[in-house]
């Protein structure tokens, strides 16, 4: 296609198993104007990724298939080469591992229409593992959010940043998404997150409320091993540091992440005892003085909190 509206990039990584339903998920969407570009990097699994991939080559959605003879190291490498590859005004990157409803696209296009200003623009997510089981979804509404995109920053990208949980969710501006600082492809694990920081901050953000994109756990993801060995929260709090340097963070939100990076820290069960050490003094330098402050912002927000539903309390009477 010369001038397609879309363009889906589709970054593959040892996925052969969830592969074809990946792309078919893709190619059958019911709005059409879109290229598919897809990227394998340097998948260790003796062809099997290759064989998949070779089957869609002549389908006429598909614009570019790249195989990388080394691995680049990071997803987010791929993302970018995904990007100055791609035609469309619209991006999505349809993760190789998850699937859509085949009205993705058909639903998310008029937002784009309706909210020009925007970024970002996303569905809501059904997580499910890999045994077919649901782990969660609370998109079932169908409402429309709108928001602008620094408030959207401050109110749900720290703390983790879970407001996003999964790319294969998401299209964005091609435009902006090229005009962006490249230092989230040195990143393993969050640089998704920060990529999203940086979209928010030069447009606003768009979500219908509807379960269009289903994101699959399993244990060959990437993920769990830069969880584990601590790389993620090491990453985050290289995010968060920005966050702070750009006032997106005050004090009442300050104290929020003290309290939920601490308590992730301390139970997060996939840390070694080596590793929850290590960002313990990463994130708590003093943390015999950071343990007593932490005690004392839980009850303040435990007294915060009963205020709070007393007088709301009060105010139903």
């Amino acid at each position: 296609m010369n001038n397609p509206k879309v363009s889906v990039i589709i970054p593959n990584y040892n996925h052969a198993r969830y592969l074809v339903q990946r792309i078919e998920s893709v190619l059958g969407q019911t709005h059409e104007d879109f290229e598919v570009i897809i990227l394998d990097d340097c998948s260790p699994d003796e062809g099997a990724s290759r064989a998949v991939i070779e089957k869609y080559r002549s389908n006429p959605h598909i614009s570019h298939i790249v195989y990388n003879e080394k691995n680049s190291g990071s997803t987010f490498i791929q993302w970018q080469k995904g990007f100055s590859l791609a035609k469309g005004e619209i991006i999505w990157i349809a993760e190789s591992d998850d699937w859509c409803e085949l009205n993705f696209l058909e639903t998310l296009m008029p937002l784009w229409e309706r909210h020009p200003d925007c970024s970002v623009i996303q569905s809501g997510v059904h997580c499910f593992h890999d045994d077919g089981t649901d782990a969660w979804t609370n998109d079932h509404t169908g409402k429309v959010e709108y928001s602008n995109g620094i408030d959207f920053i401050k109110y749900n990208m720290v703390c983790g940043g879970t407001a996003i949980p999964n790319a294969s969710a998401v299209t964005f501006r091609k435009d902006v998404a090229m005009s962006l600082p490249k230092d989230y492809m040195q990143y393993k694990s969050a640089g998704d997150r920060l990529f999203w920081i940086y979209m928010l901050e030069r447009g606003n953000y768009c979500k219908i409320d509807l379960p269009l994109n289903h994101f699959r756990i399993h244990q060959k993801k990437v993920s769990f091993g830069k969880e584990y060995d601590g790389t993620q929260s090491r990453e985050n709090y290289k995010i968060n540091q920005y966050l702070h340097r750009k006032g997106y963070i005050d004090k009442l939100m300050w104290a929020e992440e003290q309290i939920y990076y601490w308590d992730y820290i301390q139970t997060w069960p996939l840390f070694s005892d080596e590793t929850r050490k290590s960002l313990k003094n990463l994130w708590f330098p003093h943390w015999w003085q950071d343990a007593y402050y932490i005690y004392v912002l839980k009850r303040y927000k435990a007294a915060y909190l009963w205020l709070y539903e007393k007088v709301k309390g009060n105010k139903a009477k």
